[in-house]
């Protein structure tokens, strides 16, 4: 096993915890959204939800 030289084990875990409350925070913040982008944008229903699910592909 190979020590980890630039973080404690402390900073490693506080990592994990940010990195974890930042997906359901920012999905509160997009699910909302939804509709004002639709209208913003002139967007049709269909395409605005594909951002959704692109949202959830790639930030998990």
């Amino acid at each position: 096993m190979v020590e980890q030289k630039h973080l404690s084990p402390v900073m490693i875990l506080a990592s994990i915890i940010f990195m974890s409350t930042f997906v359901p925070l920012s999905i509160d913040l997009y699910l909302p959204a939804l509709p004002w982008m639709r209208e913003y944008f002139q967007a049709s229903e269909m395409l605005v939800n594909m951002t959704l699910i692109a949202f959830f592909l790639f930030f998990p």
